[in-house]
């Protein structure tokens, strides 16, 4: 497991189930959100290896704003948690972060 990810569970005091859990619900809410009106490419997207890494890059990402902002000052849990939940909101990332269509077109040619 890397330190990024270590130091994350560390702050929200969440085991690894957990932080998994919460990337795979926000990756999946992205999809619904990013194909809003194009439900039935959902799917092919949610079994896509291609999708998950790109997402996991982006997660990595976001991780390491998380750490930069955590250097200030010494936050309740409660507070880590709705600033962790607010950068990784996936219908926000969904209109703010749009997916490379690198990534689309090798999901729909894979």
């Amino acid at each position: 497991m890397d330190a990024l990810k270590c130091f994350v569970m560390e702050k929200l005091q969440w085991t690894e189930l957990e932080y998994c859990t919460f990337q795979y619900e926000q990756g999946l809410v992205y999809l619904q959100h990013h194909f809003m009106n194009l439900e039935q490419m959902i799917p092919q997207f949610e079994s896509s290896k291609i999708f998950w890494r790109w997402w996991m890059n982006q997660w990595m990402d976001l991780d390491s704003v998380f750490e930069h902002s955590m250097r200030i000052g010494n936050p309740s849990v409660q507070t880590l948690k709705t600033v962790y939940h607010g950068l990784h909101n996936g219908q926000v990332l969904a209109e703010e972060m749009k997916m490379q269509n690198v990534v689309i077109e090798e999901t729909i040619n894979s």
